[in-house]
């Protein structure tokens, strides 16, 4: 819990997402963030001046500030303060409750939506909130930046045998595929359509697996050649989740609804020269149905995800 001191001829308001505001004296108190479209940028306190509309920060720091209170007397407000942390852990398929942390940053890996290895055994992904993509072994060494563009990179994806990376990024205003090339750092798009999210591929592959958005607003899973050509649509089901390719590319996985409406994971096979099969399975009302949430295993045949059966977050 946070105080801090406000002049008396301020009116305050409370302001996050949907919520009403809340009023004390003549200037309206807010919550911004710096950044609205991306986590994790900051959720900061902010003042503006009524009617005269002028803005001034109260605070500036690099944790998040949820709810607040004004006191009676209009000098003082309490917020909360959160604070969040996270790092990348790697430990055996096998044996995963045999993790070890390997990066010390606070916010690693946490701004890009997931990361992904390369084939000789490095992993991509953004150091401590950072939005810029980086490169490091898993023994967390070696840390070495790959864009410098300042874009947000959301879902990195390692394709063509480890020499390009897509990832969906929205700075122009609607978020699509990007590609970049490893060897000489320059990004090009790859989609342009309503809004793509969620590239995955298989290391050695040139087709890219991807959400797009219809301008209805239904969503499927399409893929894409990273020469650019016209992304197909690879499935009629209506794609609740971003896609999930195994390791061999042979198969994806994705989160949707099963034939009596209820949600399902469509289990889909990606092979060009036969006729795709297609299965659905019902998902366990405890599994986490976020779309970013799971994650093939070697096998080619199943995916870890998170679930709390036994009341707390497990894979």
């Amino acid at each position: 819990m946070v105080r801090l001191s406000i002049a008396m001829d301020e009116l305050v308001r409370k302001w996050h997402r949907d919520s009403l505001p809340y009023f004390t004296r003549p200037a309206l108190f807010r919550r911004v963030k710096t950044k609205l479209r991306h986590y994790p940028v900051p959720v900061q306190l902010w003042l503006v001046a009524y009617p005269r509309g002028t803005v001034r920060r109260i605070s500036n720091d690099l944790t998040d500030y949820s709810t607040v209170a004004v006191s009676a007397d209009g000098r003082t407000i309490a917020a909360v303060q959160r604070n969040t942390s996270s790092a990348l852990w790697i430990g055996p398929a096998s044996t995963p409750d045999a993790v070890h942390q390997i990066s010390s940053g606070r916010l690693d890996g946490i701004g890009t939506i997931g990361s992904d290895f390369t084939p000789d055994g490095r992993i991509i992904y953004n150091p401590s909130g950072n939005w810029e993509l980086f490169v490091m072994d898993t023994a967390g060494g070696n840390s070495r930046q790959l864009a410098f563009d300042g874009h947000f990179h959301a879902s990195p994806a390692v394709c063509d045998s480890g020499r390009t990376v897509v990832y969906s990024s929205d700075f122009d205003g609607t978020s699509h595929l990007w590609k970049l090339d490893l060897h000489n750092g320059t990004s090009t798009k790859l989609t342009n359509g309503s809004g793509e999210d969620g590239p995955r591929c298989g290391a050695a592959s040139d087709r890219v697996f991807f959400r797009g958005q219809l301008p209805t607003g239904a969503a499927h899973i399409y893929a894409v050649p990273l020469n650019g050509s016209e992304p197909t649509r690879v499935s009629q089901r209506i794609a609740v989740s971003t896609p999930n390719l195994s390791p061999d590319g042979s198969r994806l996985w994705f989160a949707g609804f099963c034939k009596d409406g209820k949600l399902c994971s469509i289990n889909l096979s990606t092979d060009t020269h036969n006729a795709p099969t297609e299965s659905e399975s019902r998902i366990r009302a405890t599994v986490d149905q976020s779309p970013y949430s799971a994650c093939p295993m070697p096998d080619n045949h199943s995916l870890a995800a998170t679930d709390i059966r036994t009341g707390v977050p497990n894979l």
